[in-house]
C-alpha cells in the first residue's frame, strides 16, 4: 500500500512525507496518511490553512494537538456496516463548517488501511450528494476516482490486473455492498425538495 501512496505523490507533485491530499471538491480534502505518520498532513495544514481547517478523523489514535485541537474524531462511526444517522450527521457537520466561513476547509483524515479507505470513499461520495455537488452516487464516485488521479489507482490499490479491472464495476472494488446501499439512501434523501435533518433520521 505504501507503493500506492508514493505513486500518487509523484503524480500530484507532492513530497513523500507520509501523506497524500486529494481535493475532492472546493474546500473539501481527503487526506490519507501512512500509519503513525500524521506530521506531514499537519505540516501541510499549518502552512496553507492555519486557523481555517477542521479535521474529521477516521483514525482513532489521532494527535489532536498536532492539528491545533481542530479535530472531530469519527473513528467510532467506521463500523463494518454504516448507519444512515451517522452518515447524515457527519455530512451535516461538513456543511455547517464550510458554510460558517468562506475560508473554511474540511479535512477527512484516514490511513492507508483498506477499511478506512472504504469509509473515506463513502463519506467523500456522501458529501458530494448531500451538498448538491453531484446528483447520483455513481457520478460522485467517478468524480472521486478522477480526483485520486485516474482510475488506475484502483487497480494498483487492490492488486488487480487489467482484465479484472475491465470486467469489474469500480464501485464494487472500493465499497462493500452495505456501503453502496447506504450511499444510495443518501442519494435518495438528497433529492428530496426539503432535506431531512440528521436528528430526524433514526435507523
Amino acid at each position: 500500500m505504501a507503493g500506492v501512496l508514493n505513486w500518487m505523490r509523484r503524480q500530484l507533485g507532492e513530497p513523500e512525507e507520509g501523506c497524500v491530499t486529494v481535493e475532492v471538491q472546493k474546500g473539501f480534502f481527503e487526506v490519507a496518511v501512512d500509519k503513525g505518520r500524521q506530521q506531514g498532513a499537519a505540516k501541510w495544514l499549518a502552512e496553507y490553512h492555519r486557523g481555517h481547517f477542521m479535521v474529521w478523523s477516521l483514525v482513532a489514535e489521532v494527535d489532536e494537538e498536532l492539528f491545533e485541537n481542530s479535530v472531530q474524531n469519527i473513528s467510532s462511526c467506521a463500523r463494518e456496516s454504516p448507519r444512515l444517522e451517522d452518515l447524515l450527521r457527519i455530512c451535516a457537520g461538513f456543511r455547517s463548517w464550510l458554510e460558517a466561513d468562506e475560508h473554511h476547509i474540511v479535512v477527512l483524515l484516514s490511513e492507508n488501511d483498506p477499511r478506512m479507505l472504504m469509509w473515506s470513499t463513502l463519506l467523500c461520495c456522501a458529501h458530494q450528494l448531500w451538498s448538491g455537488e453531484q446528483d447520483d452516487a455513481r457520478a460522485a464516485f467517478m468524480v472521486l476516482c478522477g480526483r485520486r488521479v485516474e482510475a488506475e489507482y484502483l487497480a494498483v490499490n487492490f492488486l488487480l490486473d487489467e482484465s479484472k479491472m475491465a470486467e469489474a464495476d469500480p464501485m464494487t472494488l472500493l465499497l462493500a455492498p452495505s456501503h453502496r446501499t447506504y450511499l444510495g439512501y443518501v442519494e435518495q434523501l438528497a433529492r428530496q425538495p426539503v432535506l431531512a435533518t440528521p436528528d430526524a433520521v433514526c435507523v
